[in-house]
């Protein structure tokens, strides 16, 4: 069809579409250019936070991080990423332009307390708590096995040994280990636990147990989404460090709590 009319035609549906893509290659446009400039420089001024003097490149490192948030970061290792990051988000907080507590930060292992950790107090006035660790937060998660009892050595005779699972009850004040509970026992005193110990089988079949009984805490889902939860309500926390492991062990958590984290 031919339009003869003084406007233009337009499609309706997916006009809202077309602007929404405009306004982002627009953006992308600003943000290139603002780099740009930032490159040009000499020096990109970077206000003095009383910690950290950043070496020329790690202010063009700052400038194209405030420019573009999305601009990816190539310098080579050994040349002050991780602390020019590090400040660039101090000063993007400082702007108002991201919220304190909503920052997360996502690391290997082996370089989240030695590089993010310490460089964040280091090179910044904000305060960052690490959410997991492969290790580290185990036993607050209830995952770390602990000794509960020891049924002694292996017996002699025995002909080889297995590994047996059950439930345990272990008093919340005096430690006590008892392999069942009942209403007259107050159950809110006590906490579920899964055991494992090892049994020697004799020749006569009887298993005999022996060695370490190690426990952990039953309910570990329940306890890591309370730890993060506790933790992300942190009123004193800037930046939040995670290992990956942490990100996929977390993302279904975060999945259930996601009202909490909008919050």
């Amino acid at each position: 069809r031919i339009f003869t009319g003084p406007g233009k035609p337009v499609v309706v549906a997916g006009q809202k579409y077309l602007d929404e893509l405009k306004l982002k290659h627009s953006k992308y446009k600003n943000h290139r250019d603002d780099v740009q400039r930032v490159q040009q420089k000499e020096r990109y001024p970077v206000e003095p936070n009383g910690k950290f003097v950043p070496y020329a490149h790690q202010t063009k490192i700052i400038g194209t991080v405030l420019a573009n948030p999305h601009a990816p970061i190539f310098a080579d290792c050994g040349l002050g990423k991780t602390g020019s990051m590090a400040r660039a988000i101090e000063m993007l907080i400082e702007r108002g332009e991201i919220s304190r507590g909503k920052v997360l930060i996502s690391a290997p292992l082996s370089i989240l307390h030695t590089s993010w950790f310490d460089d964040v107090t280091k090179f910044t006035n904000l305060r960052s708590a690490i959410l997991w660790t492969s290790g580290g937060n185990k036993q607050v998660l209830g995952q770390e096995r602990v000794p509960v009892k020891n049924y002694g050595p292996r017996p002699e005779g025995s002909i080889k040994t297995k590994t047996r699972t059950g439930t345990i009850y272990k008093h919340k004040k005096s430690g006590e280990i008892r392999e069942v509970v009942t209403s007259l026992d107050d159950p809110k005193s006590w906490e579920k636990m899964k055991a494992s110990w090892k049994v020697a089988l004799m020749i006569s079949g009887e298993e005999i147990p022996f060695g370490e009984v190690t426990a952990r805490t039953s309910g570990v889902v329940k306890t890591r989404e309370e730890f993060l939860k506790d933790q992300l309500a942190r009123k004193d926390i800037d930046i939040f460090l995670i290992n990956h492991d942490g990100v996929r062990i977390y993302e279904d958590i975060t999945h259930s709590i996601r009202s909490f984290l909008q919050v």
